[in-house]
């Protein structure tokens, strides 16, 4: 069987090195990452995601934060001439990063108005964030741009909301570096599929 999305889902690459060669315009970029974010779907409608896009100085102090995170990392300091290269050539050079928060005094409210699932929403709203990533991703590869996930948080989370002024109930989950395709190499698929899926019926 043949379709579209299934094969925008395989091209997505393992990106390698990032670059800004495009003719995409910021502004519209911005247009259809938002879009990407507000057709996710959301516990009882609800939104918890919040997104800041970043192009330029912002861009570019964030992965200077990562860089400083990361090289006074004791734990990690063997390492840590390879990890800075990585954000460099993988993270840094792009053309921008989309920032994805939780918004905990949502999050937070829902579980006050909906005490029998106070629960639940801790994990919907994981997902719902996780859903964002994933539209907004394979967005970018549609737009023929390359893109990765990255996690440098908590290490960065203050700095990130004081630098960029946003809200303090923004919970940083995740960062998306993305830009054009300099490098890439493929991703690797599981060997045995019946190890991750069953069907039955």
């Amino acid at each position: 069987m043949s379709n579209d999305y299934l094969k925008l889902l395989a091209s997505r690459p393992k990106v390698t090195q990032l670059g800004q060669q495009t003719n995409l315009l910021e502004s519209d970029l911005v247009t259809a990452i938002e879009s990407a974010i507000d057709n996710t779907p959301a516990p009882t409608e609800t939104p918890t995601v919040r997104a800041a896009i970043l192009f330029g100085g912002a861009h570019e102090q964030l992965w200077e934060f990562a860089s400083d995170a990361r090289a006074s990392d004791a734990f990690n300091q063997s390492d840590s001439e390879r990890v800075l290269t990585t954000i460099r050539d993988q993270y840094a050079n792009g053309l921008g990063t989309v920032l994805f928060f939780t918004d905990t005094a949502v999050t937070k409210q829902l579980r006050h108005k909906h005490p029998h699932q106070s629960d639940w929403f801790k994990t919907a709203t994981i997902i719902e964030n996780g859903m964002a990533q994933m539209n907004v991703w394979t967005l970018l590869t549609s737009l023929g741009l390359g893109a990765s996930l990255q996690h440098f948080n908590p290490e960065i989370n203050d700095q990130v909301l004081e630098t960029f002024n946003l809200e303090t109930s923004w919970l940083l989950q995740a960062q998306m570096p993305f830009g054009s395709v300099e490098g890439e190499t493929n991703l690797d698929h599981p060997d045995d599929a019946t190890k991750q899926f069953k069907v039955l019926g």
